[in-house]
């Protein structure tokens, strides 16, 4: 029983140790760079889109997006929604897959 409390002490004591490590590199970032950079500009709300001409919108700026080279999750995060969001607006809309 001993080794394995003194694994158990070990485990925490490592992970008490990284713990405090990571929030030391966390406030570094914060102090050199600021919030924003670190946690982003602006949050990512979820979007409710009411009607289909809103929904045909997002999927034309995403497929523009993809046509540049974007991947499409990164095209999807810049235009504000989910990467699931946009698929099941093209499996709504009833549109072909995407093709560049």
């Amino acid at each position: 029983m001993t080794t394995y409390n003194q694994g158990i002490g070990t485990f925490l004591e490592w992970a008490h140790k990284r713990i405090e490590r990571e929030m030391k590199m966390n406030e570094a970032v914060i102090a050199e760079f600021g919030e924003n950079e670190v946690y982003g500009k602006e949050p990512l709300y979820r979007m409710h889109t009411t009607d289909d001409s809103q929904r045909m919108g997002l999927v034309k700026e995403i497929d523009k997006l993809r046509r540049l080279g974007m991947s499409a999750t990164l095209a999807c995060k810049e235009v504000g929604i989910s990467r699931s969001s946009y698929n099941k607006f093209r499996t709504k809309l009833e549109l072909k897959p995407f093709q560049k």
